[in-house]
């Protein structure tokens, strides 16, 4: 991902940002001209790299002098295994008309609640599946005037650009270097899945037991459900394959942190960047399949994880090591300059007549 640009303009959407702190200097509480933004984050206790996120983003801005806060819904509600950061309730908030609500893309229910609100709102888009699924026929986000829409996705941008019109800013990503690492002497013979995205995981080994046993003799395979950021990485830090059986992936945060952990990504494609997923050719980072098709992921394990059991893995130890290169520079700190430099912009023309222009029909 390329940000040496400041809001390098693409048709219809921006790359935001370059290093803030390098060109501005530290936020100061009169620098973010008494904006508050709120992170709407749903009332749910479970592990999404989604909701992580959002946390960190507001962990970093807060850092950052921001006026910075997750909204979660009901008052009492909070996830105390994310960052401590500010949070508000959507109950009990009083807003002001330069307050920004941030809203994932799954929430159309609190974008239409808040329509008429004398807020500015802003949508988080996270998945390409999320966007339209709740949505009734014929309604898209600008029924809930919707000013902008922040992605890390740049496929996903696209598809909102090119369906609503809506200017979209693509900011950087990154993979926590301290949970997710390579380090050869842990690893077990194991394989990992989300177990909320592995409804194919009980046919998938079927077809390998039955070409082989010793493929589900040798290797333990473990549906991770339910456990710490902490235990989570853990497992997959130890396991060899890292499945990815999601039917309809957004930005691909699980595939890259098993990438780190020096483990093999198999799965399906979606809409991933192909910049980040490469299923062939010699830059070659994982093993990709059409989506559903757990028959070809099959094929394609067998020759791995055979060369696992023979101890020959030299034409696979060059996919490995493109996957931990792919991964290499996606840094928190690339992420924090990119996102701070973005809000500090939003910030700075905060009033209705200094707002960001839609970035539409240019190049």
């Amino acid at each position: 991902m390329n940000s040496a640009h400041p809001y390098h303009l693409m048709q219809h959407h921006t790359r935001a940002c370059p290093p803030a702190e390098k060109q501005h200097g530290p936020i100061t509480p009169q620098g973010t001209h008494g904006v508050r933004i709120y992170y709407v984050c749903p009332d749910v206790d479970i592990q999404s790299a989604g909701m992580r996120r959002l946390y960190r983003h507001v962990s970093i801005l807060a850092a950052a002098g921001f006026k910075a806060h997750i909204l979660h819904l009901k008052a009492g509600f909070r996830r105390n295994d994310l960052p401590d950061v500010p949070v508000r309730y959507l109950e009990q908030q009083p807003f002001a008309p330069n307050d920004i609500i941030v809203i994932p893309e799954g929430c159309p229910t609190i974008m239409k609640a808040l329509k008429d609100h004398p807020v500015r709102r802003f949508v988080i888009a996270l998945n390409w599946d999320h966007v339209f699924k709740d949505l009734e026929p014929g309604t898209d986000w600008r029924a809930f005037n919707i000013e902008r829409v922040i992605c890390v996705s740049l496929p996903i941008a696209k598809m909102i650009s090119w369906s609503m019109g809506l200017p979209t800013h693509v900011l950087e990503s990154s993979i926590d270097h301290q949970l997710y690492y390579f380090d050869k002497t842990n690893k077990r013979p194991r394989v990992v899945y989300i177990a909320r995205k592995g409804a194919h995981a009980d046919c998938l080994k079927r077809l390998l037991g039955a070409r082989n046993p010793t493929f589900l003799n040798d290797f333990e395979w473990t549906g991770l459900h339910g456990v710490s950021e902490k235990k989570y990485a853990e497992q997959v830090r130890q396991a060899v394959v890292f499945l990815n059986l999601s039917m309809a992936e957004g930005y691909p945060t699980s595939c890259l942190e098993a990438m780190a952990s020096g483990t093999l990504v198999a799965g399906y494609r979606s809409m991933e960047d192909k910049a980040l997923l490469r299923g062939k050719g010699p830059d070659q980072n994982c093993l990709l399949v059409p989506i559903g098709d757990y028959v070809s992921l099959a094929f394609g394990l067998e020759p791995f994880l055979t060369a696992l059991r023979n101890g020959r893995m030299n034409q696979w130890n060059k996919v490995l090591s493109n996957g931990l290169k792919t991964v290499s520079g996606l840094s928190t700190e690339t992420e924090a300059s990119a996102l701070i430099a973005f809000w500090r912009n939003i910030c700075v023309s905060q009033s209705a007549s200094q707002r960001p222009k839609d970035d539409r029909a240019r190049i």
